[in-house]
């Protein structure tokens, strides 16, 4: 790219050195000065490009890189500041290791298929780095089912233990029918909850306001979709594998 900007230099130089070189440069505060001198320019400056068209090219990677970058560190800012609201929010589900270095915290949707994929995976990831905590943040984006998913879950992490909570989950995920309140009261109840106000405890205004929460700190993060993932200082926002997964682990704990 810096040769891209010589070559314009070049074209600048010389062209300036052409228009009248006899002309007293003591009284000369511009090359621009006469208008047929600026559609010269513009004349030269626009063969150059058909010319060598690959500096468009160039020019957009280098527009693309700098915006890249841009949106790297507005994230790690954002994660930065909301560093204790992402870790230590005081009602989503923390398994693995809770005081674990390490932490994942995933944005998820129970209808979501790719959620469902990587349920298994983070839980063997969990089970394999004893310094791992996995956060679980309830993000219900794909419509009426998913609110009530959440909902139940929410409810019931509330009133029980983190073991009756991810029995729950565990269930949720891989079930592939709808979702209804029946379902959910029935998932929840071989959990080991208590069932009987879960109805009314899912549509309190506690348990709206905490799905309001996730879906606010979503937003300051630019999360859209599930799942998300946040590893470190990094946002990786759908599908990942195990092994890329495991890879990431790995740079966050050299990053210690």
């Amino acid at each position: 790219m810096k040769l891209l900007f010589l070559k314009i230099s070049v074209i600048f130089f010389l062209f300036a050195s052409q228009i009248n070189a006899s002309e007293d440069l003591s009284t000369k505060t511009s090359i621009f000065d006469n208008e047929n001198q600026k559609h010269l320019l513009q004349i030269e400056i626009q063969r150059f490009i058909l010319e060598n068209p690959e500096i468009i090219i160039q020019a957009i990677e280098l527009y693309k890189q700098k915006k890249f970058q841009e949106t790297i560190e507005a994230e790690m800012q954002v994660l930065k500041t909301q560093k204790d609201e992402i870790l230590n929010d005081g009602y989503s589900f923390v398994g693995g290791n809770e005081t674990g270095d390490i932490s994942i915290i995933e944005f998820v949707d129970y209808k979501c298929g790719y959620c469902k994929k990587s349920h298994e995976i983070i839980w063997s990831i969990v089970k394999n780095n004893h310094d791992v905590r996995y956060i679980i943040k309830e993000f219900p984006i794909l419509g009426s089912q998913s609110l009530m998913a959440a909902q139940a879950l929410l409810s019931v992490l509330l009133k029980h233990p983190n073991e009756v909570y991810k029995n729950f989950s565990d269930t949720l995920i891989n079930h592939k029918g709808s979702i209804t309140k029946d379902i959910l009261k029935s998932f929840a109840q071989k959990a080991g909850a208590e069932v009987s106000d879960l109805e009314s405890e899912m549509n309190s205004q506690e348990i709206n306001d905490l799905i309001a929460k996730n879906a606010s700190l979503a937003e300051s993060l630019q999360i859209r979709g599930t799942p998300t993932f946040i590893i470190g200082n990094q946002i990786i926002r759908g599908f990942i594998s195990k092994s890329d997964l495991q890879e990431l682990i790995e740079i966050a704990r050299k990053q210690l």
